[in-house]
């Protein structure tokens, strides 16, 4: 992932965050027939190695797990992500030299892949996942609420992933670029600096700004 000095987020919590932020990941693999992709939901066990450990499973009839991966795998998770307008900026109505951009947030995870049918590896894999997302509901739905016989009739159709996490790529923060970008347009237009035009200061451009930076924030909480 092409990733611009200003952009990358080496922060390790940060990209904890968004990873276990993200609901949906995909797995992508190099193999003699080309790029392979699967949407899944994996975690990553951030107790495991330097970098930590993804897990997760597929369906055991996807045959994406019987083609030989070259190279490491990439697993892909991404945050909040929209449409920046433009349309607050004054350059916008003074000169039209302005362009929107997306802000977003995203993490590549890069590790050798492993799958596994060992039953007791998937049912460990498949019960934290479960509780990953189940915990937080009022009532939630636990693995061991089924039949044994019947969990383990279930196994038998997956087959587990595990991703040592040898690298990270990480971009965020694009918003902190727009906001402070908004930020200077507010001042240079309030005050004519540089020869623009004097536009008072609008409330709804501050605010629009203050909504950026605090996305931002929330999103790292």
């Amino acid at each position: 992932m092409h990733i611009p000095r200003a952009f990358k987020d080496d922060d390790i919590e940060s990209i904890r965050v968004t990873i276990r932020g993200a609901r949906l990941a995909n797995l992508v693999t190099a193999t003699a027939e080309g790029p392979v992709a699967t949407p899944l939901p994996l975690f990553l066990d951030e107790s495991e190695g330097e970098r930590g450990v993804l897990y997760g499973h597929l369906a055991k009839a996807n045959p994406h797990w019987q083609l030989r991966p070259i190279g490491e795998a990439l697993a892909i998770f991404t945050g909040p992500d929209a449409n920046v307008t433009l349309s607050w900026y004054a350059t916008k109505q003074e000169t039209g030299k302005v362009v929107p951009t997306w802000n977003y947030v995203a993490v590549h995870a890069y590790g050798p892949v492993e799958f596994f049918e060992e039953p007791e590896r998937l049912l460990e894999a498949v019960t934290r996942l479960t509780n990953k997302h189940e915990g937080s509901r009022a009532k939630p739905w636990a693995v061991s609420d089924a039949p044994p016989d019947f969990i383990a009739a279930q196994l038998r159709g997956i087959v587990g992933i595990r991703i040592p996490v040898s690298r990270f790529g990480a971009a965020t923060f694009f918003a902190l670029l727009i906001a402070g970008q908004m930020l200077g347009s507010i001042v240079f237009d309030h005050f004519g600096v540089l020869g623009v035009p004097i536009h008072p200061v609008s409330v709804l451009r501050v605010a629009g700004a203050a909504l950026l930076v605090s996305g931002v924030v929330l999103i790292r909480m």
